[in-house]
C-alpha cells in the first residue's frame, strides 16, 4: 500500500481533514481532494493497482496455506512459509502464515496419544458398539468395568508449566528432575459399577500373571460381586495376557462368572480410564514428589474410597454415547 503526500498546510475551517469516523460518498471526497488541492494543503491518495495486487496475494496466501496445513499436519508455520514463497514468488513470513491459519480456525496444538488401531481392530471396535449401542440402563449396571494401573509417586505429567524468565530454563529451580522409567511406583487394580466398586488391590510386584490375578482380584473381589448381583452379573476385563490365561478361564467357569466379549485396543470404551486419570490427579495433588512408595500406597487408599459415587455414575451412564460416537468414526478413536 503506498500513500502520496504533498506539503502541509493548515487545514481550511470549511473542508476540515475526516477524522475516520464518517465516510465521504465519492463526490463529496472528490471536491474535498480538489479544494485541498487549490489551497496547497495535504491528502493522501492509495495507488489502486498496488493495492489490488497485495489483496490477490492476501487472498492467494488466504487459500493456500489453509489447506498446506490441512495437507501436511506435522508441518510448522516456517516450513509452510518457505513453500509458499517458492510457489507464489513471493516473500511470506511465518508469522503471515500463523496468522491466516489462525484466522481459519487452525492452531498448533500437541496432538493426542492413543494406541495404533489396525483394520482388524476398528472391526472389531465397531461391531462391538453396534451390538451394544442398545443396551438399557439396566443392562450396563450389572457390567463390572475392572482394569490395572500403575502409579508412580513422582508427577511427571506433561500439563504441569512454570513461569521462567527466557534463557534460564537450566536454572535448577526451572529444571524437573526425573527417572527414565518413571521412578518407583505401584501395580493397582480396581473395578467399578453403575452403583458400587470395588476395593482397590495393590500388588506386591510390579508385574501380574495369571494366578496372581485369579489370588488377588478374582477370588476376593469379582466373585463377591457374583455373588450379590447374581447370575446376570458380567464381568468385563481387557484383553492382556495375564487376563486370557487358562487358569483365569477355569476360574470364570467354575464360578459362572460371565466375561464379556472386548475388542482390543479400546481403553477408550473402558469407563474406568477416567477413574485413574481422576485418582492421579489427585495423588499428584497430596503426594508433592515424595519417593517414599509406601506413603503412595496408603495416599491410593485414601483417595479411593473418597472418590464421589456420582463420578463412576456418570461414566457407565455414557457407555451409549460410547457405542454411538464410535460407529461415527467407523470404529476410529473417540474423545473419550
Amino acid at each position: 500500500m503506498t500513500w502520496t503526500t504533498t506539503e502541509l498546510a493548515p487545514p481550511s475551517p470549511n473542508y476540515p481533514v475526516p477524522d475516520g469516523t464518517k465516510k465521504k460518498s465519492p463526490g463529496r471526497l472528490h471536491t474535498w481532494k480538489n479544494d485541498r488541492k487549490a489551497e496547497g494543503g495535504v491528502y493522501h491518495h492509495q495507488c489502486s493497482c498496488k493495492v489490488r495486487n497485495q489483496q490477490k496475494c492476501r487472498f492467494a496466501l488466504g487459500k493456500r496455506s489453509k489447506p498446506q496445513a490441512k495437507s501436511g499436519r506435522r508441518q510448522s508455520a516456517s516450513a509452510i512459509a518457505q513453500q509458499l514463497t517458492t510457489t507464489t514468488g513471493r516473500q511470506v513470513s511465518r508469522f503471515t502464515v500463523a496468522r491466516r491459519l489462525h484466522k481459519g480456525g487452525l492452531f498448533a496444538r500437541r496432538p493426542e496419544r492413543c494406541l495404533p488401531l489396525k483394520v482388524d481392530h476398528r472391526r472389531h471396535r465397531l461391531q462391538w458398539c453396534r451390538e451394544h449401542k442398545n443396551w438399557t440402563t439396566d443392562q450396563w449396571s450389572r457390567v463390572l468395568f475392572t482394569d490395572e494401573s500403575r502409579f508412580s509417586s513422582r508427577n511427571d505429567s506433561l500439563r504441569v508449566l512454570i513461569w521462567r524468565v527466557i534463557g534460564t530454563w537450566f536454572y535448577t529451580s526451572n529444571i524437573k528432575e526425573r527417572h527414565h522409567y518413571g521412578g518407583p511406583g505401584v501395580f493397582v487394580w480396581g473395578g467399578i459399577m453403575l452403583n458400587g466398586r470395588t476395593e482397590l488391590h495393590i500388588f506386591d510386584r510390579a508385574s501380574v500373571t495369571g494366578y496372581r490375578y485369579c489370588e488377588k482380584a478374582l477370588l476376593p473381589h469379582v466373585c463377591l460381586f457374583r455373588d450379590a448381583i447374581g447370575p446376570d452379573f458380567i464381568f468385563m476385563d481387557d484383553n492382556a495376557r495375564p487376563h486370557r490365561a487358562l487358569a483365569v478361564e477355569e476360574l470364570l467357569e467354575s464360578e459362572d462368572i460371565t466375561q464379556m466379549d472386548w475388542p482390543g485396543y479400546s481403553p477408550d470404551l473402558n469407563p474406568i480410564e477416567h477413574v485413574w486419570d481422576a485418582l492421579g490427579r489427585r495423588i499428584a495433588a497430596r503426594l508433592h514428589h515424595s519417593e517414599n512408595t509406601q506413603q503412595l500406597k496408603k495416599v491410593l487408599i485414601e483417595v479411593w474410597a473418597l472418590l464421589p459415587q456420582e463420578m463412576w455414575h456418570q461414566l457407565v451412564l455414557c457407555m451409549r454415547r460410547r457405542c454411538k460416537a464410535t460407529i461415527a468414526v467407523r470404529g476410529g478413536h473417540v474423545p473419550y
